[in-house]
């Protein structure tokens, strides 16, 4: 047994240390690489399709060179009336805004004014995304997303004569 000991440890005394210290760095660098979009509201609620609402959010630096900047694309995505499945609204958009330039920066209070499609159905459990087009953000669509509002259906006036 003693033989035996020696030459297992010589055998795997350098991989486990090795295993875990690269094991260890990969999580660390994904969490660093990460930038994000978060707590994503919406004001202007309930509203009535066709109408504009103002969305306001946040973003997170990731690590160089995965900056938001005044030259990210964002893309704002409405979801079904159940918060669900979830579809572009809107053109890509930038904002200009003082954008921290340091890995870990958060810039607060981005606003964007968004219509919403005038054939809407009626619900209230929209939900509103977005997403940054470059840098790519990371994460699932909608996962981020704003609390349910409600959108009312479009209101077509309609004019009537009589003859008296």
């Amino acid at each position: 047994m003693r033989k035996f000991y020696p030459a297992i440890f010589k055998k795997y005394c350098l991989f486990f240390p090795a295993f875990f210290l690269f094991f260890g760095l990969c999580c660390f660098t994904l969490s660093l690489n990460a930038q994000t979009i978060n707590n994503i509201t919406v004001t202007g609620s309930p509203v009535c399709a066709g109408a504009a609402i103002t969305v306001n959010f946040d973003v997170t630096n990731g690590t160089a060179p995965d900056h938001y900047t005044n030259a990210t694309v964002y893309q704002a995505y409405l979801s079904d009336n159940a918060g669900n499945n979830f579809a572009t609204v809107g053109s890509s958009f930038s904002i200009s805004a003082a954008y921290g330039t340091a890995d870990g920066n958060i810039t607060p209070g981005l606003t964007k004014i968004i219509t919403i499609p005038a054939g809407t159905a009626t619900g209230s459990g929209y939900k509103i995304a977005v997403t940054s087009v470059t840098p790519t953000s990371t994460g699932i669509l909608g996962s981020n997303a704003s609390v349910g509002f409600t959108i009312n259906a479009q209101i077509v006036p309609s004019v009537g004569i009589a003859a008296n």
